[in-house]
């Protein structure tokens, strides 16, 4: 299952990445764009416990979005804010400072 990673500076690393995520399960993909990323991993279960306990964490000095994919067909739960605004449904994918 794939998850979306936002929030992301230059700082963060594709091996940040790994060593956070990796925690949960075992990791199929990891693809670091610029401010965001994608990283799928092989069991749906570890991705849905990276998805409870990642969210809003700090990797390399950002608070980082974890939230499923559009493929996964899993969408933003209710509770999921946004923490620039505190609105549900909003985005704000911008990169921290």
């Amino acid at each position: 299952m794939s998850l979306f990673v936002g929030r992301l500076n230059d700082r963060v690393s594709k091996r940040d990445l790994e060593d956070a995520f990796g925690h949960y399960g075992r990791l199929v993909r990891c693809d670091v764009k610029s401010t965001f990323a994608f990283v799928t991993f092989e069991d749906e279960r570890d991705a849905e416990d990276a998805v409870s306990e990642l969210h809003g964490r700090e990797i390399a000095g950002c608070r980082i979005n974890v939230e499923w994919t559009k493929e996964s067909g899993r969408g933003r739960g209710k509770d999921d804010l946004c923490y620039e605004c505190g609105k549900p449904g909003s985005s704000s994918l911008v990169m921290c400072s």
